[in-house]
């Protein structure tokens, strides 16, 4: 069952957080993976994405904003 929002929830499950960044769910995975999208957080019995950190992260990818890279913090580039 799917529902009808007039604007996207501000925790969205897999599903929804990846139609909301315009990526099939296998796409939006390797992004979580790779660190490039946030990670989920646990809300009931389910993974559920914050619109507000995958706006951030996807403004960092875009340039905009002041955390314009997005690499850091990542452990893998930490120095």
């Amino acid at each position: 069952m799917t529902r009808d929002y007039p604007y996207p929830p501000r925790a969205m499950t897999r599903q929804r957080a990846a139609a909301y960044c315009d990526l099939a769910v296998s796409e939006f995975e390797r992004e979580v993976t790779s660190g490039r999208l946030p990670q989920p957080f646990r809300l009931g019995n389910r993974d559920h994405w914050s619109r507000a950190a995958l706006d951030e992260a996807l403004a960092a990818m875009a340039g905009e904003g002041e955390n314009t890279d997005w690499r850091k913090g990542q452990p893998l580039y930490a120095a």
